[in-house]
């Protein structure tokens, strides 16, 4: 049985979002489980699909688009996309009404069964709001997947797990990631989570990855989530090639968790996969702690303030500026 909420949150008489934002453009609802398409979005006749309340909202009028909760099954929480969605407009948000959980919120996106996406969810619209669900993709496909990508600018995400990876299939496959940012510029992350503990990761891919020259995104007390049970896999929680920034990176009170067992005995290698300088920007880690052996195989071009699990930083500090503990 659906949960149906008559509004949004107010202050001081004003309907904000979660963050206090206020809200300037309609309001939509939709309820997979027991909404229509050929309803009108209120609380009480919600629409079906997600793609159907993108279509009646306006870019840049501030619409927002609330996801119905459910009960801890996953059948009865979940938002299913019959085909990949590009959320395409700006200045439009999603906010979920469950529980505000920071893993496996019972609100979430996944793909209809059996549809075969490589990629579930793209953000393309730039000034848009996400709070508070989880977008889940994990299916037996031979393929690369991605959860989330992301193409616009000046998004502000809280309380979103991005739960990539979660089927062994596509966790064997070194290009699949839980977000992927490409050219994405002045994004801000807080509260969120990267990634699942529920299986193993054996392939060199990750649980958040850049590419294209991103640019002064910030990620807040973030944790970012792996099982992966083998050094030699080339694994890591953050992945940034080479060309894959431009002024830098910054990562502040943030957190990767590798779920090994201690009957494995073996650490991840390293927690940020960079091999090479980057010319274009750089990464600022501050507070950042993680159980892998080292922070990054090249630090060049790194400030960090790390504390974390391991025997040594790096061979060779580049440009890096402590003070660092152990």
């Amino acid at each position: 049985m659906s949960t149906h909420f008559k509004g949004p949150l107010y202050v001081g008489g004003v309907p904000v979002l979660p963050s206090g934002r206020p809200i300037t453009g309609k309001v939509f609802y939709v309820d997979y489980d027991d909404g229509a398409d050929s309803n009108d979005g209120t609380s009480d006749r919600p629409l079906k699909l997600l793609s159907t309340a993108l279509a009646k909202c306006s870019s840049g009028r501030g619409d927002v688009v609330y996801l119905k909760s459910g009960v801890n099954a996953a059948s009865d929480c979940t938002h299913y996309l019959p085909a990949a969605l590009d959320w395409n407009l700006d200045n439009t948000h999603i906010v979920g009404l469950g529980a505000q959980t920071g893993v496996s919120q019972r609100c979430r996106i996944a793909e209809v069964s059996g549809t075969g996406l490589a990629t579930l969810f793209t953000i393309s619209g730039h000034g848009c709001e996400f709070g508070n669900f989880q977008v889940f993709h994990g299916t037996a496909d031979n393929e690369d997947q991605t959860a989330v990508a992301i193409t616009g600018d000046c998004n502000y995400f809280h309380n979103i797990h991005f739960a990539g990876i979660g089927h062994a299939t596509t966790a064997a496959r070194a290009g699949s990631e839980s977000v992927l940012m490409t050219g994405a510029d002045e994004n801000r992350f807080v509260g969120c989570h990267f990634g699942l503990t529920t299986i193993d990761r054996s392939a060199a891919n990750a649980e958040l990855r850049f590419a294209s020259l991103c640019g002064r995104n910030e990620f807040e007390e973030c944790t970012f989530l792996s099982r992966c049970t083998g050094s030699g896999t080339g694994h890591g929680f953050i992945d940034i090639p080479a060309g894959s920034l431009q002024d830098y990176v910054k990562f502040t009170n943030c957190e990767c968790i590798n779920a090994i067992w201690s009957s494995y005995g073996v650490a991840m290698a390293y927690a940020i996969l960079k091999t090479v300088a980057d010319v274009n920007g750089l990464v600022w880690v501050s507070n950042f702690k993680y159980n892998a052996t080292d922070l990054a195989a090249n630090l060049t071009d790194v400030v960090a303030d790390s504390r974390y699990d391991g025997t040594d930083l790096t061979t060779d500090l580049g440009r890096m500026v402590g003070p660092t503990n152990t």
